[in-house]
């Protein structure tokens, strides 16, 4: 995982095409101008826009994919992203290959909190749980969800 801001992104370039394509797209493209749902930009990247109040609790559950990593960036608000490497946690269901997604349980290993410009990058082993109430406020995101596996 990769725990940064927005405006430090350009120094992750390299580790993988699709990742700089995304990267490269955050500094053209107006986030908050996106309408909300899923957008899609190509076959490798999509954008998906939120706005909601976190109400998760610490291990409630994680999420993993397979085919794609994740950038959650916060363009308003805070909340905290649990993570959990996917050695160390029991799957709940068969791996959803469709919507590439899974669910686990366990008990995380970091904590990030996530205000205004925050981003993290979670790669296929970085089991993740967002949504984590921090506060009150109501929180806008964006997820870039970026294609790394064929």
């Amino acid at each position: 995982m990769i725990y940064t801001r927005i405006n430090e992104l350009n120094q992750y370039t390299g580790l993988n095409a699709n990742l700089d394509k995304a990267i490269k797209l955050l500094e053209t493209i107006d986030l908050k101008a996106l309408q909300l749902g899923k957008n899609v930009i190509d076959d490798d990247i999509a954008i998906m826009k939120f706005e909601y109040f976190a109400d998760g609790k610490e291990n409630d559950f994680f999420e993993g994919h397979e085919k794609y990593l994740d950038i959650h960036i916060v363009l308003e608000g805070k909340e905290a992203i649990t993570c959990l490497n996917r050695n160390k946690a029991k799957q709940r269901a068969p791996f959803d290959e469709l919507n590439d997604v899974g669910f686990y349980d366990g008990e995380y290993d970091s904590k990030f909190i996530l205000d205004k410009d925050d981003c993290l990058i979670v790669f296929p082993s970085d089991l993740h749980q967002p949504k984590i109430k921090v506060n009150e406020n109501k929180i806008i995101k964006i997820v870039f969800k970026v294609k790394i596996n064929n």
